[in-house]
């Protein structure tokens, strides 16, 4: 008798187990397509409202290299003078703004510009917003790299504020009609 009772207990203990497993498993398939779904349309409703970005990471410092007139090179290169810090900012600020890039972790972007740290892009990313705070010449030639990248931003007086997406298809059209 008893150990029939102590089987008994086993088997209840075992299945209560597995069925807290399974309420954890379905949970946490639960919250991932409930996130999924969330992600589609919260990306659906910034398509309505401010159109799609097709906007590059090769597009991005291509545009910053050229409005400072450096290299590519240069931009993901070690260096530390001033005049490539400052655009390499720029690009890694417009990565993270940018609806079709900035989905992507400061690892990943650290790893494009010659693997540099998550820590440093985050900084880098920050140094900008100070910059677009207080400095009016730097927050308009910021404002004219996205308006190239075919990104349409407006200063509300306390932040830049990301207002419509542009194909870069057409942007690259338009600002490259053969010249007669």
């Amino acid at each position: 008798m008893i150990q029939d009772e102590v089987n008994r207990t086993e088997f209840e203990i075992r299945k209560n187990n597995s069925h807290l497993e399974l309420q954890s498993k379905l949970s946490k398939l639960f919250d991932g397509v409930l996130n999924a779904r969330i992600d589609a349309f919260t990306k659906k409703i910034d398509e309505v409202l401010y159109g799609e970005s097709h906007t590059s990471i090769a597009d991005i410092i291509g545009e910053v290299c050229s409005h400072y007139m450096i290299s590519p090179e240069d931009i993901v290169s070690p260096r530390r003078f001033r005049t490539v810090v400052e655009p390499r900012q720029v690009a890694w600020w417009i990565i993270r703004h940018n609806a079709a890039t900035k989905k992507l972790s400061l690892e990943k972007i650290g790893r494009v510009f010659g693997n540099k740290d998550h820590a440093t892009v985050l900084y880098g990313v920050k140094q900008v917003n100070n910059m677009i705070e207080f400095d009016q010449d730097f927050r308009e030639n910021l404002m004219i790299i996205m308006g190239r990248l075919g990104i349409t931003a407006t200063w509300n007086g306390t932040k830049l504020l990301i207002t419509k997406y542009e194909t870069i298809k057409q942007k690259s059209k338009a600002n490259h009609a053969p010249v007669s």
